[in-house]
């Protein structure tokens, strides 16, 4: 009988998690049409931060006693995926408040935002190069997962910096000359 993970077959599963899709689409509506709760979950900031610092000691602590997410577990399987996104909810706000502010915070927000898709797909194949390479030169220790993280997340945002510079900008360059400027008629 094949093993099944609920991490890799379930949580990483983009259709199965559209549930978190729902959360950015929820945001957009309450800024559009709902002004004033936009206003007081602009406030809530905190509380995302408290979550997602919560979710991180939850995740040292769980791949250092039971090395990672567990199918049998009701926190690893429904809370712990929803807490993070809940928080990544509440944080937001205020990230889009600082983003429409100019300076330096709004120019890392902007940035990163043109880097998302690359982010996106390079972020899982880097940390496994990451953690490879680091459990070859050293064995685990406390704080493993950190270093990996801090590592990889150096490495892809890097790597998309490069990517949407070399590649995706140049081809939404060429999608959007007029066609007429692409191809020359023969006369």
């Amino acid at each position: 009988m094949p093993s099944h993970s609920w991490d890799a077959d379930i949580r990483k599963v983009t259709l199965l998690r559209l549930d978190v899709l729902m959360y950015g689409v929820a945001l957009a509506y309450l800024r559009l049409k709902k002004p004033d709760v936009w206003n007081m979950a602009r406030r809530c900031w905190p509380l995302g931060v408290f979550g997602l610092l919560a979710a991180t000691a939850y995740w040292i602590f769980i791949t250092k006693t039971r090395g990672g997410l567990s199918v049998a577990s009701f926190m690893d399987r429904v809370l712990y995926v929803n807490v993070i996104s809940c928080s990544l909810l509440l944080i937001m706000p205020r990230l889009l408040d600082l983003a429409d502010h100019h300076g330096w915070i709004s120019r890392v927000i902007h940035k990163i935002s043109l880097w998302s898709y690359s982010l996106y797909l390079s972020h899982t194949i880097i940390l496994d190069l990451v953690t490879a390479m680091l459990a070859r030169l050293m064995p685990p220790f406390f704080g493993f997962n950190v270093v990996a993280s801090v590592l990889t997340w150096m490495g892809a945002i890097l790597i998309s910096a490069a990517l949407y510079r070399f590649y995706e900008k140049p081809i939404m360059d060429l999608r959007d000359r007029p066609l007429r400027k692409l191809w020359r008629s023969p006369d």
